[in-house]
């Protein structure tokens, strides 16, 4: 933990590891697009963000599915469902399978600011402390 606050030190370490490889994009993908539980699929996001960081998940083009994992698999705690997966296509985002059985398709949509760049602020707090 970095003595300006917590985290960044360990943002740093995250970042000189490296990004996910295409190779690990494409597995994480494949894993994220079976049906799974949203717990199943909350420790495979916690998994990698930890792993990557924040400075890799929000500056790395090709991450955004990870985000959608994110949501996806929160998405149970506001309205409980069985079962999730990523769908592999332009959309929907994911699909669930509601505890009765049913299925249901979503667009994951982000509201905010069109000239806000998360990665430079992630990036930029990065910096301010090392």
């Amino acid at each position: 933990m970095s003595r300006n606050g917590p985290g960044h030190g360990d943002e740093a370490a995250k970042l000189k590891e490296g990004y996910p490889s295409r190779q690990e994009i494409d597995s994480l993908k494949t894993k994220l697009s079976q049906w799974q539980s949203p717990d199943q699929m909350r420790a495979v996001v916690k998994s990698v963000k930890s792993r990557i960081g924040g400075v890799v998940l929000f500056n790395q083009a090709g991450l955004q599915f990870l985000m959608d994992a994110w949501v996806t698999a929160y998405f149970d705690e506001a309205v409980g469902v069985k079962e999730v997966c990523l769908v592999d296509d332009t959309w929907p985002d994911c699909r669930v399978q509601w505890a009765d059985g049913g299925f249901k398709s979503f667009e994951i949509v982000e509201a905010d600011d069109p000239d806000r760049r998360r990665g430079d602020e992630y990036l930029r707090a990065l910096c301010q402390y090392q």
